[in-house]
C-alpha cells in the first residue's frame, strides 16, 4: 500500500495549486465534470453558490460547468431535484439542464441532473430491490451518451447505502453493493462509474470490497487511497461528511472526519483511452497532468479533523460558508476526457499545368470538441496513400498533422488521389475514412488575336482622328488553348508596354480557355500627323503548379491625327497643301457626291469646288505650283523641272507638277488655263492691279521662256 502521509501530503500541494488556479483570469474549458453529492432533504441557504463554483474551479486547466449532478437524499424527482434543477436554470438559463423522471424505492430516493449540450441521458433504471437484510434504497442506473459521439455510452450507478457504523449495516451495505456489481458485470467492458453516499468507514468493509472483487465491472479507486477512513487524519483530504460540527435541518454533525461519498471507476475509465478519468497515475494520456481530478470540492485537507469545513483553505470562505450550510455532506467532483474524433481531409490544386510538380497535402486532425489538449483521448492512427503507409499521433486542439505527396500531371484530363485514414484510438465512431480529392490537368494557355487560329501580332488601322478626340477600342483576346472541357489553364494578360503617350490601355484581365476578354485601348489624339504605335502584351498562365510565361503579343495602331473639320483640308493635317488639292481634284474627277468637296455650297462637286479651293481658301492663283501664294517665274521653273510636260503618261500629273486646270495631265492647256486668271506676277493675291493683256501670246512667250531656262538649268548641272 503507498504510504498514506505521502499521498495525502500530494494531494495538499495540489489542492494548493487548485487555489491558485481559482485566481487566474482566464480559465480553459474542457471535458465531462461528473459530481456526487448528497445534498440532504432541505433545500439550504449556500447551495446554489456551491454549484456555481464547482464550474468555476480550474484542475489541470479544466473549468467548467457542472455535466452530470448526481443527488442523493432526494424526496422524489418532481419536488427536490425539480428544485435544484430550478437553481441551475437560475445560473445558466432555462432549457440548459435536465432531470431524470425514475424515483427508486426505499426512504428517499436518488437523482440525477444534466447540462443536455454535453450529454445525452439514455436510459433511466432500478437495480437491486429493498429489503430489510439488504439495500435500504433502490440503486438508480443512468446510461449517457456524450453529445455528438455514437460509441462512448457509459454508465453510472448512483446509490445511497444503508447508514450506520455496526456489522449489521456494513453486512446490508455488502449485500446491496454485490448486488451492484452482479448488474454491472452484465455490461461486460462498459465504461462505469459506481458513486453516491456510500456510508463506508474503511476499504476493508463488505461494501467497498464486494465493489472492488474481481470481474468485468471490477471498480477502482482512481485516487488510491484504500484504508481505514473514519477519524484518520490521513484521510483528511478525502472526507466529505459531516460538513458542520452542529448538524441540524437534516444534516449530521461532528465535523470532517468521514469518506462517506465516492466516485469509483471500472477499468474502462482508468486506461487514458477513449472516455477515462484525468489523473496522473492514468497512462497513455493525451498530456502529462499534475492533478488528480478527483477531489472533494472545497477540502485540501487543511481543516482541523472533526470540526467544520470553515477551519480550512480549501476555498474562499464565502464558498466554505455555502458548503457547510448547504449539506452535512461535500460534493466529491471528477473530470473525465472524452474520445478522440478523427477527422481527415486532402487539398490539392485544383487545376495544374501538364508536366508540373505538385502535391496532394493530406491533413489529420484530432477534432474533439474540447478547450484544452487533456480534455479528449489522442488520436492514433495510420496512412496508407498508393504504396506508402505512415502513421502518427495527434491531440485535441494541435494544428493538424499533414502529409505531401506527389500527384500525377502526366496526362490531361481529371484526375483522383485517395488516402485511407485508420484509427485503433477507443471509442472513436469513425475508425476509417478514405479522403478523395480530384484535379484537372490542364494544357499551358494560348494568347491570339484571332479565335480559330494562332494570332499573336495584329496591326490596327484607325484612319483618320481628330485632334483632341479620346476613343476607346475594344480589343478581344482570344485564349485558344484546348477546347476541351478544363483543357486549358487561363490565360493572363499580365502587363502592357506601351511608352507612347497615344495610346493607353486598361481592362487587364483573366481569359478562361475557349473564351475571350477585351483588352480596352483608349487613343488620346493630342499632336496632329500620322502616328505608328508598337505595344508588347505579356501574357502567361494562372498562377496553378506548372505556371509560365507565354510568347508575348505584339499590338500596333496606325494613324493620322488631323486638325478637325476645316473646310478645304480634307487630310486634317492643319495645312491647305498639295495632297487636300489633289484629293478634290481626283473627287471631281471621279464625279463623287462627298459634300466635304462641295466647298461652294452648289450641291455639286466640280471645277467652281476647285477654284474655291485655290481662291477662297488657299489664297493664290491657278499656276502657283508650290503654293506660295504667287504666280510667277519659279512656278515654271519647278513644273519643268519634274517634266512630265507632254510626256504622253496619262494621269501622272499634280498640281505641283503641272496640273493647274484640273486633268491629271500637264500639257499647254494647263498654261492657257492659268494665264486666263491673270495672276502671273501679280505678287501676292490681296495685291492683284488688274492689267489688260493678251493672255493666249503671253503664255506662249512664257512656255518658250520656261523651256529655254529648263534647258539651261540641265546643261550647267
Amino acid at each position: 500500500m503507498k504510504s498514506l502521509h505521502r499521498i495525502a501530503s500530494s494531494l495538499l500541494r495540489l489542492s494548493a495549486s487548485v487555489l491558485i488556479m481559482l485566481a487566474t483570469a482566464s480559465i480553459c474549458r474542457a471535458q465531462l465534470r461528473i459530481v456526487s453529492y448528497n445534498t440532504t432533504p432541505t433545500l439550504n441557504n449556500g447551495l446554489k453558490r456551491v454549484l456555481e463554483e464547482i464550474g468555476k474551479e480550474s484542475v489541470n486547466g479544466i473549468a467548467r460547468p457542472i455535466d452530470i449532478l448526481a443527488l442523493q437524499e432526494q424526496g422524489s424527482q418532481a419536488t427536490d431535484t425539480q428544485a435544484i434543477l430550478d437553481l441551475f436554470n437560475e445560473i445558466y438559463g432555462a432549457g440548459v439542464y435536465a432531470r431524470g423522471q425514475v424515483n427508486g424505492q426505499g426512504f428517499f430516493t436518488q437523482g440525477v441532473i444534466y447540462n443536455t449540450t454535453t450529454v445525452e441521458l439514455l436510459e433511466e433504471a432500478r437495480v437491486g430491490s429493498v429489503s430489510s437484510q439488504g439495500a435500504a434504497r433502490q440503486t438508480l442506473r443512468y446510461q449517457f451518451r456524450p453529445v455528438g459521439y455514437e460509441n462512448a455510452n457509459f454508465y453510472i450507478y448512483n446509490s445511497h447505502f444503508k447508514a450506520n457504523d455496526n456489522e449489521v449495516d456494513a453486512a446490508r451495505r455488502g449485500v446491496e453493493a454485490a448486488a451492484i456489481r452482479r448488474n454491472a458485470d452484465t455490461l461486460g467492458d462498459a465504461p462505469v462509474i459506481f458513486l453516491g453516499d456510500f456510508n463506508l468507514y474503511s476499504s476493508d468493509s463488505p461494501g467497498y470490497q464486494a465493489l472492488v472483487a474481481a470481474g468485468p465491472a471490477q471498480a477502482n479507486d482512481p485516487i488510491d487511497m484504500e484504508g481505514s477512513w473514519n477519524w484518520n487524519a490521513d484521510f483528511k483530504i478525502v472526507h466529505t461528511q459531516s460538513s458542520s460540527v452542529d448538524g441540524g435541518d437534516n444534516r449530521a454533525g461532528g465535523g470532517v472526519n468521514d469518506r462517506f461519498d465516492f466516485q469509483l471507476v471500472t477499468d474502462a475509465l482508468m486506461d487514458g483511452e477513449g472516455l477515462s478519468y484525468i489523473g496522473p497515475n492514468v497512462p497513455d494520456v493525451a498530456t502529462t497532468v499534475t492533478q488528480h481530478s478527483y477531489r472533494a470540492f472545497g477540502n485540501n485537507g487543511t481543516h482541523t479533523l472533526g470540526r467544520s469545513i470553515r477551519t480550512g483553505t480549501g476555498a474562499s470562505r464565502v464558498v466554505l460558508a455555502s458548503l457547510e450550510a448547504a449539506s452535512d455532506h461535500l460534493p466529491v467532483v471528477v473530470d473525465y476526457q472524452l474520445p478522440a474524433v478523427l477527422d481527415a481531409w486532402v487539398e490539392t490544386p485544383d487545376r495544374i499545368i501538364k508536366g508540373a510538380e505538385a502535391h496532394a497535402i493530406l491533413y489529420v486532425r484530432n477534432d474533439a470538441n474540447v478547450e484544452v489538449p487533456n480534455g479528449a483521448d489522442e488520436l492514433n492512427y495510420a496512412v496508407t496513400f498508393q504504396d506508402q503507409s505512415f502513421a502518427g499521433v495527434t491531440n485535441a486542439l494541435s494544428e493538424p498533422n499533414s502529409f505531401r505527396a506527389a500527384i500525377d500531371s502526366s496526362e490531361l484530363g481529371e484526375r483522383s488521389v485517395d488516402f485511407e485514414v485508420a484509427t485503433d484510438s477507443a471509442m472513436v465512431d469513425q475508425t476509417s475514412v478514405i479522403e478523395t480529392s480530384t484535379y484537372s490537368v490542364l494544357e499551358s494557355s494560348n494568347g491570339s488575336f484571332a479565335d480559330t487560329f494562332d494570332l499573336g501580332e495584329l496591326v490596327i488601322d484607325l484612319g483618320l482622328i481628330n485632334l483632341g478626340e479620346h476613343s476607346k477600342i475594344d480589343i478581344p483576346i482570344f485564349n485558344i488553348g484546348s477546347s476541351t472541357p478544363h483543357g486549358a489553364a487561363d490565360l493572363v494578360i499580365d502587363e502592357i508596354d506601351s511608352l507612347s503617350p497615344i495610346v493607353k490601355f486598361s481592362g487587364k484581365t483573366t481569359v478562361p480557355a475557349g473564351e475571350s476578354r477585351n483588352l480596352i485601348a483608349t487613343i488620346r489624339a493630342d499632336s496632329v500627323g500620322d502616328f505608328s504605335v508598337e505595344s508588347t502584351i505579356a501574357v502567361r498562365d494562372e498562377e496553378i503548379p506548372g505556371w509560365s510565361f507565354g510568347e508575348p503579343m505584339r499590338l500596333s495602331f496606325v494613324g493620322t491625327v488631323s486638325a478637325g473639320d476645316v473646310l478645304g483640308d480634307f487630310d486634317r493635317n492643319r495645312v491647305f497643301d498639295v495632297k487636300d488639292l489633289t484629293q478634290i481634284t481626283d473627287a471631281i474627277l471621279q464625279q463623287s457626291d462627298d459634300a466635304q468637296f462641295d466647298l461652294n455650297g452648289d450641291g455639286a462637286v466640280d471645277q467652281r469646288d476647285r477654284l474655291t479651293w485655290i481662291v477662297d481658301i488657299r489664297k493664290t492663283y491657278v499656276g502657283d505650283s508650290n503654293l506660295d501664294g504667287e504666280f510667277s517665274s519659279s512656278d515654271f521653273v519647278a513644273v519643268f523641272v519634274a517634266g512630265e510636260y507632254e510626256d504622253s503618261i496619262d494621269g501622272n500629273s499634280t498640281w505641283s507638277s503641272g496640273d493647274w486646270n484640273g486633268d491629271r495631265d500637264f500639257d499647254s492647256a494647263d498654261f492657257v488655263y492659268a494665264f486666263r486668271f491673270g495672276g502671273y506676277e501679280q505678287g501676292p493675291l490681296s495685291a492683284i492691279v488688274p492689267e489688260s493683256c493678251n493672255c493666249t501670246l503671253l503664255c506662249l512667250a512664257l512656255i518658250m521662256l520656261c523651256r529655254r531656262r529648263v534647258a539651261l538649268l540641265r546643261q550647267s548641272s
